[in-house]
């Protein structure tokens, strides 16, 4: 369990959701 992979989780997941929207 890593502070980092969750931050690169969060971030790939905005980065994701920033590239859905519309």
């Amino acid at each position: 369990m890593n502070r980092i992979t969750d931050l690169c989780s969060i971030l790939n997941f905005k980065s994701e959701q920033g590239k859905h929207s519309d």
